[in-house]
């Protein structure tokens, strides 16, 4: 009976000492690159438009908009090429469009993937590298000014991504994959839902 009063009384007083589940996810908690929001598209050579997918969907080309912690806007991309994994780096071609005639391109090179030989790019103009409660590591000044085209997303219905991936063998031999290589277009995404 003594045992059972004493582990009775230990269970109240660490109700008091321990946060809730719902405190320890609030977001003061998290860091600031943590996705508060997002949504995702895919797109393969099969499809002619971009469709809703999940964020570990196996699709050719996975894009998600992200709205982190710190408010500032992240484009997570995953390309999966259907032939040979490729030994020579791969950059993505990222063209942005903001509704309002307002555009930037810029070239970035991807990582791949040790587990799924896919590649993998990240994109933000506030924090690239969490830590608890914090940032880590900011930006680089290239991203930074690539994204400043959606500074004003707020005042916009949404924004367009176009990609393009090259494998650069050397200085004078690259090539491109097209979603399309007849019509030479892009892979084309319309982000709404943001």
């Amino acid at each position: 009976m003594r045992y059972f009063a004493l582990l009775s009384a230990l269970a109240l007083l660490s109700c008091g000492i321990t946060k809730p589940h719902s405190d320890l996810t609030a977001k003061a908690d998290l860091p600031d690159n943590y996705a508060i929001k997002s949504v995702c598209y895919g797109l393969a050579q099969d499809i002619e438009k971009a469709i809703k997918v999940d964020v570990d969907d196996t699709t050719d080309v996975r894009l998600c908009a992200v709205v982190q912690k710190d408010g500032h806007l992240g484009l997570d991309l995953r390309y999966q090429p259907q032939s040979k994994p490729l030994l020579d780096p791969v950059f993505a071609m990222v063209t942005l469009q903001d509704g309002k005639g307002r555009s930037s391109s810029e070239m970035f090179q991807m990582r791949s993937s040790p587990y799924s030989g896919a590649f993998e790019l990240y994109l933000t103009d506030g924090c690239i590298v969490g830590s608890f409660e914090g940032c880590a590591h900011g930006a680089e000044k290239k991203m930074q000014q690539f994204l400043n085209v959606l500074s004003n997303r707020e005042h916009t219905s949404g924004f367009d991504v176009s990609l393009a991936f090259v494998s650069v063998k050397n200085d004078h031999e690259a090539q491109w994959d097209l979603h399309n290589p007849l019509k030479r277009q892009n892979y084309k995404f319309e982000i709404k839902d943001l």
